[in-house]
């Protein structure tokens, strides 16, 4: 099949390491993945492009009823973080309740 791998049911196009779109990553499946840097918490982290702030907190197993987040200094209300689709270069701060005594 020119122009691509057949990958998870999906064709996917081949590049050289030159063609990689800028942020990509190569998979060990062989597909191309492509990224962004975000701040999460004071630290550069790669997120896939297209992730929400929802699959974030999923990727990180945190428990959403115990924390709240912060996306370029403004809150995001839990009910809003499936709908919004991180950028290149936001800055998120994710805060954890933890009760005690």
């Amino acid at each position: 099949m020119p122009g691509g791998v057949r990958g998870g049911g999906r064709e996917a196009p081949l590049y050289s390491i030159g063609q990689l779109p800028l942020g990509a990553k190569i998979q060990g499946n062989g597909s191309v993945e492509e990224t962004m840097d975000i701040q999460l918490n004071g630290r550069r982290t790669s997120v896939a492009t297209g992730t929400t702030i929802g699959d974030l907190i999923r990727a990180k197993d945190l428990d959403p009823t115990t924390v709240v987040v912060e996306r370029n200094l403004a809150i995001v209300a839990s009910a809003d973080w499936d709908r919004i689709t991180l950028q290149g270069n936001d800055t998120l701060e994710i805060l954890r309740f933890v009760g005690g005594g």
